[in-house]
């Protein structure tokens, strides 16, 4: 394998093994990551913006051509993509955003429910009703979610003549 470095008397290493030097390095294990971060721009905001954009387009893509896959032929992987593709962008408003997770959950869901309903109103033909199912489940999950929370973090009741053991 190769390996790109500079010549050993300008590489100074600390007893941590990172480098002291300004030097860069081509391999990971004679570089520290604090110089790869300065070298390549690859930190901050913009490359968490960069990672967002691919995930949710990935995510968009994917969920378009497996709608398609189990959709009837007249309705078209074009069209399926047109539906979800607000509810992808306002669920990357809010991944952006650092919603909480609960909420987030909550706006998801909901959003699934309405490209499911975009879905069956643009559809020629009637979608079959096992689309209801998997239109409506993550609605539920997340209020099965939300009330296990609470029911977890509500005090347990005592008894009026039961003695506590503190």
């Amino acid at each position: 394998m190769f390996r790109f470095a500079l010549p050993k008397n300008t590489v100074k290493q600390t007893l941590a093994g990172r480098i002291t030097s300004g030097a860069l390095s081509l391999d990971p294990a004679l570089a520290s990551r604090e110089q790869w971060r300065g070298a390549d721009c690859r930190s901050g905001a913009g490359m968490k913006r960069f990672d967002m954009i691919v995930m949710f387009v990935s995510l968009w893509l994917l969920a378009s051509m497996v709608i398609d896959v189990l959709t009837p032929n007249e309705l078209t992987v074009y069209a399926i993509g047109a539906a979800i593709a607000p509810a992808t962008a306002i669920s990357a408003l809010l991944y952006w955003l650092e919603v909480p997770r609960i909420d987030f959950a909550v706006c998801f869901s909901v959003l699934w429910m309405v490209s499911g309903m975009v879905l069956e109103l643009i559809s020629p033909v009637p979608l079959s009703p096992l689309t209801i199912v998997v239109t409506l489940v993550p609605m539920l999950v997340v209020g099965a979610v939300i009330n296990y929370q609470c029911w977890r973090r509500s005090p347990a009741p005592t008894a009026p003549d039961a003695e506590q053991a503190n």
